[in-house]
């Protein structure tokens, strides 16, 4: 009938529209699934993962090497920091830190490929489980020790002399020696009578001068 075809077009157009709507609706129901799966996967997964690895390596932005963690001293868990010539300034590993001008040089032996023998060069500080040591620009002439092996002790190191602090088995005491073999010593100290051998312990509040392994003077 020709009247009644406005209202089909029609009703054809709403049920069409209703299609479309349903499957927007389908798409964003699936969306929102996956995106609800992915969450609870997500909260299921392990928090804590664990990275295993020989050896890290960190790089600058020209691709050199300035830094390693790995097992790079004598098979023992180290980590190194590198200089801009990838000289190796610090070093952290069991037997303790170091950090100096210039490290070690590192030899391969031909027998163990993967075990670098070093020659260490006159670290700057060097702080282990025996001690502490500082050593100024003329390593040789500056000095500052601290050790903790057997008694606490403090030692500086100078061109023109040597200073102890000591908590030793004979007591606490301070000396001081210069470069023409005197010096003085206050408190605690072994001292031996050069006629008959016998020693004895100074007290606390004793002080001696020596000149060239001699008394010249004690009190009290």
């Amino acid at each position: 009938m020709p009247q009644d075809k406005p209202e089909l077009i029609e009703v054809f157009g709403r049920l069409e529209r209703v299609e479309k709507e349903n499957r927007r609706l389908r798409r964003i129901g699936l969306v929102v699934t996956i995106l609800a799966g992915s969450l609870m996967l997500m909260g299921q997964a392990p928090r804590n993962s664990t990275v295993v690895a020989e050896k890290f390596v960190l790089k600058d932005v020209g691709g050199r090497v300035r830094g390693e963690l790995g097992m790079l001293c004598h098979n023992s868990p180290c980590l190194r920091l590198y200089d801009n010539d990838g000289n190796p300034l610090t070093r952290l590993s069991t037997w303790g830190l170091l950090l100096s001008e210039r490290e070690a040089t590192a030899r391969k032996d031909s027998s163990d490929p993967d075990n670098a023998h070093e020659d260490i060069q006159p670290p700057l500080v060097q702080l282990s489980q025996t001690g502490l040591l500082v050593l100024g620009a003329n390593k040789r002439d500056n000095q500052v020790l601290f050790d903790w092996t057997d008694s606490p002790s403090l030692m500086l190191l100078g061109k023109q002399g040597r200073i102890d602090l000591s908590s030793s088995s004979d007591g606490p005491s301070l000396a001081l020696w210069d470069t023409r073999n005197f010096s003085t010593v206050i408190g605690s100290t072994s001292l031996e009578t050069t006629q008959t051998g016998e020693t004895h312990k100074t007290s606390a509040a004793s002080i001696l001068l020596f000149g060239h392994d001699k008394v010249l003077w004690s009190a009290p």
